[in-house]
């Protein structure tokens, strides 16, 4: 992916510019009633113009996949979130069954937790990659680790 922001600023700050002055040497061009340089001239404004314009459509699609994948991110946390929980209750409900083991998963559920809360904290400072790795980091560690509750599933 291209760095919208710096595209988008390098079309607003240089080639728009550029095309204003194009413009404005056409209009001495026909001041001069030099019409051919002055046609000339002005077909290659319009192809600028067609090039910037899809430029300004990538930005877009760019910016609609980043929203997507802010959104996406959001709901995997939602839903690591949700596990985390029932992984608590499973635990507190059937420690003495896990023995030894329980201690380790209580250390592990706390890791979990605290790695949710660094993608809470990235995706809040709209970091929106790191969020994305870290969710994905958090839910390899999570997902493994699940709890049976005694129940048959």
């Amino acid at each position: 992916m291209n760095d919208g922001a710096s595209n988008g600023d390098d079309i607003v700050a240089v080639k728009l510019p550029n095309v204003e002055e194009q413009l404005f040497d056409a209009e001495q061009l026909l001041d001069k009633y030099r019409y051919r340089q002055a046609r000339r001239l002005l077909g290659q404004i319009a192809d600028g113009l067609r090039r910037l314009e899809e430029e300004v459509h990538e930005i877009i699609h760019e910016v609609n996949e980043l929203i997507g994948n802010e959104e996406q991110s959001r709901a995997e946390i939602e839903e690591l979130r949700a596990a985390h929980r029932e992984a608590k209750k499973a635990l507190l409900a059937y420690r003495y069954t896990f023995g030894s083991a329980a201690d380790l998963l209580d250390v592990r559920l706390t890791e979990a937790e605290k790695a949710v809360s660094a993608v809470c904290r990235i995706d809040g400072s709209r970091q929106l990659f790191g969020g994305a790795r870290c969710g994905s980091d958090v839910e390899g560690r999570a997902r493994p680790a699940h709890i049976h509750d005694g129940r048959n599933s």
